[in-house]
């Protein structure tokens, strides 16, 4: 067993959700594994570890069968999920679920998830926000950081970023956050587009649509105003719910960057969203994931991330890159 949390909307009790009238191929890998002997999620690959793309892919081949222990995690991710906490408990309530299989955590994420849309039919705002669909045959996950509309009635996206350092990122770590934020927009997209449909989630996730729910799952579904019996009406309710919510599409990226010491704002910056040029990076990343590539090093700016990797010692490609530089070294020496 383990323990889930799910977020409700403040009053989310009394809330109603509109009713429905308000080939398996391109994926390159299954959920049990990828080409080349590539770990992939049971649960889906998490954008923001794909878009930090090769010095993930790097730490993966060194990883092999191995896990990263939880206490190595790095300490500005914990200390964004801890803001990010105390800003989700401004907006709902946070209730603590037994989840007894894969279908019943999953159906806490489409839980919250509808339970969501009213607040932003509403005109409101919410915070953490799950997004998830197929995007070159991968199936993608995030959370989004905050939800709501613009002084001019746009939809919003803000995404928080912690820094470790007063200043803002460099260009390398920007691009990684610009693509990002620029993929979260093309999952919700799709999901209020109706694109998003139930076989996608059993075929990429290999889950069981006529797995009975656990029975506090029922009883939180219950409470937020649903009755359902097993994970298929729940999917089903979910996409139905999200394909006729009128939901706009995501007008406005932006990524806000604040000091993680005393969570000073350093800056906020508009992304510009460039469909075309979006897919051709997510094409480009997610071919070593899918196993039609080999990987590449990270940009040189970035290469001060490997005194922090567990697998420093071991890395060819760092091994490789010492030796060149000795090389041209040794070279400017004998001139």
């Amino acid at each position: 067993m383990e323990n889930s949390i799910s977020t409700l909307p403040r009053g989310a009790e009394s809330a109603t959700i509109p009713a429905a009238n308000s080939e398996r191929g391109g994926d390159a890998r299954e959920a049990g594994g990828l080409p080349c002997g590539r770990r992939q999620e049971e649960d889906g690959d998490g954008f923001s570890d794909i878009s930090d793309s090769e010095l993930l892919a790097l730490e993966e081949e060194a990883m092999i069968d191995t896990r990263c222990d939880d206490d190595n995690a790095d300490t500005s991710t914990d200390l964004h999920q801890d803001e990010m906490g105390g800003k989700e408990l401004e907006l709902h309530d946070v209730v603590s679920v037994t989840t007894q299989t894969r279908e019943d955590v999953w159906a806490l994420k489409c839980l919250n998830t509808i339970t969501m849309i009213p607040v932003l039919q509403a005109g409101g705002r919410v915070r953490e926000f799950p997004v998830f669909g197929e995007l070159e045959g991968v199936f993608l996950v995030g959370v989004i950081d905050e939800l709501g509309y613009s002084p001019r009635g746009e939809l919003e996206l803000r995404e928080l970023k912690t820094r470790a350092n007063p200043s803002l990122p460099g260009s390398a770590q920007r691009r990684s956050h610009n693509l990002q934020v620029s993929v979260y927009k093309l999952l919700f997209d799709g999901m209020v587009s109706g694109i998003l449909q139930p076989e996608i989630f059993i075929h990429h996730l290999l889950l069981r649509h006529d797995q009975a729910l656990g029975p506090q799952v029922k009883e939180h579904a219950k409470r937020v105003g649903f009755t359902i019996s097993s994970f298929k009406d729940l999917l089903e309710l979910t996409c139905l719910n999200l394909t006729f919510s009128n939901l706009p599409k995501i007008d406005c990226l932006k990524l806000e960057y604040c000091y993680q010491e005393d969570s000073t704002s350093l800056g906020c910056e508009l992304v510009n969203f460039e469909e075309e040029k979006v897919m051709k990076q997510l094409s480009f990343f997610l071919s070593y994931w899918k196993g039609t590539r080999e990987l590449l090093g990270v940009d040189i700016e970035e290469a001060w991330k490997c005194r922090t990797c567990d697998f420093a010692d071991i890395c060819e490609w760092r091994t490789t890159k010492s030796k060149e530089a000795a090389e041209r070294n040794q070279t400017k020496r004998a001139k």
